[in-house]
């Protein structure tokens, strides 16, 4: 049986961006054989306001967290974020996108979820579109050519937000550190926060190889 890789973030954490970029390069390095990738979401930015605005208010709360996103990526060679975000384009909530993202799924497969959410990753942090709108979400659809109508059934009758919430939960019962987190072998072994591809490349190798 393959080694699983359960990767959890929020969709609108910049740590969550990081991780997905060295995603990127993991996810060339085994065959489905040997590791079986699933993507997984927690709730960090449900209220955004209220994250953002925990230790300053106002203006100065919003321009102190885009300079640290800006610091932040600019030491990892290929990444970047728009200079919008969090001083002009600000979310409400992550709230919406993960359930775009679980409608996805639901219609799609995972496979078509997880591009999807790649890209509405995409664009929040390198392109400053507001991904809490369902206008932009509905945009995100139709390049990825998926049909906004074919989710309507599950937007509309709460399932996907019922599996969202559900997901939530079970991270927290899970008792997951936070985003991102790289969790492996059905729980027994976790990596978080600021990992070092090779750490992973290491860690991953060592449990394949068992």
């Amino acid at each position: 049986m393959p080694l699983t890789i359960d990767f959890y973030s929020d969709i609108l954490c910049i740590w969550g961006w990081i991780g997905q970029h060295h995603n990127r390069q993991l996810l060339k390095r085994w065959d489905h054989t040997q590791v079986e990738w699933r993507f997984r979401y927690l709730e960090l930015y449900g209220d955004v306001k209220a994250r953002v605005e925990k230790n300053f208010k106002g203006e100065e709360a919003w321009d102190k967290y885009a300079s640290a996103a800006e610091r932040l990526v600019s030491k990892f060679e290929g990444l970047s974020v728009h200079p919008d975000i969090w001083r002009k384009t600000r979310p409400t909530t992550s709230m919406m996108a993960h359930q775009a993202i679980k409608a996805v799924e639901q219609t799609h497969g995972e496979l078509a979820a997880i591009e999807y959410s790649n890209r509405v990753r995409e664009a929040f942090f390198a392109e400053a579109r507001d991904v809490s709108q369902a206008s932009v979400l509905t945009e995100l659809l139709k390049e990825q050519s998926i049909a906004h109508h074919d989710l309507t059934t599950h937007l509309q009758d709460g399932s996907a937000l019922a599996k969202t919430i559900a997901e939530f939960r079970q991270a927290e019962k899970d008792k997951i550190p936070g985003s991102p987190s790289w969790v492996m072998d059905n729980n027994r072994y976790r990596l978080f926060g600021n990992v070092k591809p090779e750490i992973i490349i290491a860690t991953v190798d060592s449990l394949v190889a068992r």
